[in-house]
């Protein structure tokens, strides 16, 4: 059956993958979900994600239409057949990152298509071509029909066999994936109690657990507040722990202290890049404080008891300094802000907080 050759070339691969569309950039993993062949993606309409042997460098390849169903050829050692729905007249082979584009004429309309292959498992072998030695070859056979379920007609390599069974695993990972979203976004209302949090709170959840337990507010409010508010309270929260604590005299402490008076942050090694409690060379006292929270009871052979939660004020006052020192500001923030919270202790890290608002009315006009 005569064809009509629509394009016919080198192209470059990265990653095994080189795509079809109207778009710049259509590769999603997506574009192989339901089906069971793993070199030819099409479950999102109107593109088509293809899977070569090489990684990276050129492959030969080829598209064709022709008029009705060509009969299969044994020049080929894998094909798999898709249904395609073109969305405009000029779709294009796009290379990876949308390095390069490769358009070629085709009427909008509903398509069968196979997606030919021979030299994948030596492509495989080689990774790369740079030295300009074409490995493997392709072609993508187009012609008028419905759409229908994809289908593997020949595979014979083990490059294939991989794909097309990493493919028909792809379900129960997606699953697995989709299964730990939700565990993490059940952590996370709870965590802060049903509310959602914003993208940048979510990174850092871990971090913002202790200042969340006291004060939900507070933390949300920080975490719609600019870099400029974070580093601002960061050293803030830092100055009133090391006061409470009498630490402001300290001369290890006294480089850092002045760095965050000037609207810095700490410095080496109590910015957290070292090894600041060698440095602490000062007798220093330790000052226990009462916990923010009830200690849970733990049992014992004799009885049941409360577990050992003693903080100590001036430990507590050197952590809200070193938080001020994260790469994050928003961190940053929330870590000094709970640190120095601790070290005002159970009873007094209220009027802590109200000071807090009080220097930063901003934040105590956020929902």
């Amino acid at each position: 059956m005569n064809e009509q050759v629509l394009f016919s070339g080198e192209v470059r691969v990265s990653y095994g993958q080189v795509y079809l569309s109207c778009d710049e950039d259509p590769a999603s993993e997506e574009n192989f979900a339901g089906q069971v062949n793993g070199l030819c993606g099409a479950a999102i309409p109107g593109s088509l994600f293809l899977v070569t042997g090489l990684r990276h460098g050129s492959v030969t390849m080829a598209v064709e239409l022709t008029a009705a169903e060509p009969a299969l050829s044994d020049a080929w050692e894998e094909i798999v057949e898709v249904s395609f729905a073109n969305a405009c007249p000029e779709p294009a082979l796009i290379e990876w990152g949308g390095e390069g584009s490769h358009p070629f004429r085709l009427e909008p309309g509903d398509y069968r298509v196979r997606y030919c292959a021979k030299g994948m498992d030596a492509a495989r072998d080689a990774e790369s071509n740079y030295d300009g030695e074409l490995i493997d070859t392709y072609v993508l056979q187009f012609w008028p029909g419905p759409p229908g379920p994809d289908r593997v007609l020949r595979q014979t390599s083990s490059c294939a066999a991989y794909w097309h069974q990493a493919n028909r695993q792809a379900p129960k990972k997606r699953a697995a994936k989709k299964k730990k979203q939700s565990e993490e976004d059940n952590w996370l209302l709870n965590l802060f109690r049903g509310r959602v949090p914003n993208r940048r709170l979510r990174a850092i959840a871990n971090y913002a657990s202790p200042l969340a337990a006291i004060d939900l507010d507070l933390t949300f409010a920080l975490s719609e507040a600019d870099d400029g508010v974070h580093r601002a309270v960061a050293a803030w929260a830092a100055l009133q722990a090391l006061e409470i604590a009498e630490l402001t005299g300290l001369p290890e402490l006294a480089p850092s202290i002045a760095a965050i008076r000037r609207g810095g942050r700490a410095v080496a090694p109590f910015d957290g890049s070292g090894f600041w409690a060698e440095a602490l060379t000062s007798r220093i006292p330790k000052t226990p404080v009462p916990p923010l929270f009830p200690a849970p009871v733990v049992g014992t052979p004799s009885a049941d008891v409360p577990e050992d939660h003693t903080q100590i004020r001036e430990d507590a006052a050197v952590y809200a300094l070193v938080a001020t020192g994260e790469d994050d500001s928003l961190t940053a923030a929330i870590s000094a802000v709970a640190d120095a919270a601790t070290t005002f202790g159970g009873d007094r890290y209220r009027q802590f907080l109200s000071d807090l608002r009080q220097a930063f009315p901003e934040l105590a006009d956020q929902p």
